[in-house]
């Protein structure tokens, strides 16, 4: 379930839903609500590692991290949490990954390599 709010036509800046609404969905249904809103960065030493539901939202910042288009078999390998090897040109930090110009998620170039920021319990896993 998904609750919208429209303010004219921009986009509101408000990320989650109004104390009224998220307090009235809890007391006539049962329902576990998993998010609200995008969760914020997380600190994590000197990085603030942005949350995956920022790359696949639609109220995306483009402009925040620069975006890499991936082959189909280098969208798969992300998808796998396996390694990718971004072009040379990428900037270092956060960049989101995408395949036919559909945002996938993050990965961290580090310059000699990249670190695959997928979440685990949503990665593809081969079948034995």
């Amino acid at each position: 379930m998904c609750v919208l709010r429209k303010n004219g036509n921009e986009c509101s800046e408000n990320r989650q839903l109004p104390s009224a609404i998220k307090g009235a969905i809890l007391k006539k249904t049962r329902l576990n609500v998993i998010y609200d809103g995008i969760p914020r960065d997380v600190q994590k030493g000197r990085d603030n590692i942005p949350s995956h539901c920022e790359a696949l939202s639609i109220s995306r910042d483009a402009t925040r991290f620069p975006t890499v288009e991936l082959l189909r078999e280098e969208a798969l390998s992300y998808l796998h949490r396996e390694a990718v090897t971004l072009p040379q040109a990428t900037p270092r930090g956060y960049v989101v990954v995408c395949y036919d110009h559909h945002p996938l998620g993050f990965m961290k170039n580090i310059g000699t390599r990249a670190n695959n920021l997928y979440p685990k319990e949503w990665a593809i896993h081969k079948s034995k």
